[in-house]
């Protein structure tokens, strides 16, 4: 049944150290002029290739919306990369910068956008496979792993809704267990993070 298969898959997030190491914490800072930090965003990524995290443009940028290349390259502001903890390997921190050659008219109404870190290979974090969401996608199962809370990340899971709202980009509503349970709407902190349904990434969160 779905509910066996959302608590068999979240048990593999929590005991998987490949697919909790793919999913990186996403760190921002804005600078001032003087080059302290003023404003700082916290979001979710995931390894699509060596050296490449997608996450959502929002959290590199909050005036994303009307953003250009131009503007985000110039902006005064630091972007790290966390690696968890995981499979006895320890915390990686990196410097990422906006990977240009993926970026383009789309990226702001989509709100997503690549960014590249070096050395582009870090121990235990492997590039999560893409997969496809059927049409018949009402109360499908998802998990992921995202930075929710200040203590670090977390597993996650849920289904998916009946609404589908369209856009420039496909968006599903989903239903998160954990926020149900805490009586708490919000996500924050996952926004960038990968919906896993059945071992493969299908959408990311954006919101």
């Amino acid at each position: 049944t779905g509910q066996k298969l959302r608590r068999c898959e979240l048990k593999t997030m929590d005991r998987n150290p490949t697919a909790v190491r793919s999913i990186p914490c996403v760190r921002v800072h804005d600078l001032d002029e003087e080059g302290r930090r003023v404003v700082s965003r916290i979001g979710t990524g995931f390894v699509v290739a060596p050296g490449r995290v997608l996450t959502a443009l929002h959290i590199v940028d909050a005036a994303y919306k009307c953003c250009i290349l131009e503007s985000l390259l110039h902006a005064r502001r630091e972007i790290f990369i966390e690696f968890p903890a995981a499979g006895g390997e320890a915390a990686v921190e990196l410097r990422a910068e906006i990977e240009e050659q993926f970026f383009t008219a789309s990226n702001a109404s989509e709100d997503w956008v690549v960014l590249r870190y070096a050395p582009d290979t870090v121990a235990g974090a492997m590039p999560l496979l893409p997969g496809t969401l059927q049409s018949h996608y009402e109360l499908v199962p998802w998990v992921s792993y995202g930075y929710v809370t200040r203590s670090g990340g977390m597993a996650l899971d849920g289904d998916f809704l009946p609404t589908l709202v369209q856009g420039s980009a496909t968006r599903w509503q989903v239903r998160c267990n954990q926020t149900a349970a805490a009586h708490n709407s919000s996500l924050s902190g996952l926004s960038g993070g990968p919906c896993i349904v059945r071992g493969k990434v299908v959408a990311m969160f954006v919101e």
